[in-house]
């Protein structure tokens, strides 16, 4: 009986090993810009977006196309992608918030630092990051003018956190 315990664990752990995850790896030969990738996203549509040092990329399934060229965007280096809650794409260049609406690219610079370029927006369409300066978490509508989230301090846990 022990015997049968072991070699049915043994052939479970080997059918359970032998299962392959579907990866495919991307390289400049098969069009990607470059390989200093900063961020990866996701959108809604299936589109894989790229942030790199030079540019913003999305992948469509069949080619890579580059959104920033020739758009004159403050600081071309990509650190963090998001998208809204009306499918624009919002990333962050340095102190700079950048959408992309499918046609063109707007910016604005911030009011605060965002803490490692990174930030994130919620099921609502609100966009949320720790300010650098003040180690404080903020929100914002329009990923321009950051207010300072009103925080419960007798509630240790973050879902206590709120927006006027």
């Amino acid at each position: 009986m022990k015997r049968y315990i072991i070699l049915k664990l043994i052939l479970i752990c080997n059918c359970l090993s032998s299962q392959n995850v579907p990866f495919i790896h991307y390289s400049t030969r098969d069009g990607l810009p470059q390989t200093q990738i900063l961020s990866l996203f996701e959108d809604s549509r299936g589109y894989k977006w790229f942030g790199c040092m030079d540019d913003l990329y999305y992948f469509d399934g069949k080619n890579f196309k580059n959104v920033t060229e020739n758009k004159q965007i403050p600081n071309n280096a990509i650190y963090d992608i998001d998208e809204d809650k009306n499918g624009n794409i919002i990333f962050n260049v340095t102190k700079w918030m950048c959408k992309y609406d499918g046609n063109k690219i707007t910016f604005n610079k911030t009011n605060i630092v965002l803490r490692d370029n990174n930030f994130c927006v919620d099921k609502d369409g609100i966009g949320w990051c720790i300010n650098n300066i003040d180690k404080k978490i903020y929100y914002s509508f329009d990923f321009i003018t950051w207010e300072k989230a009103n925080i419960n301090e007798n509630q240790p846990d973050w879902h206590f956190i709120s927006y006027n």
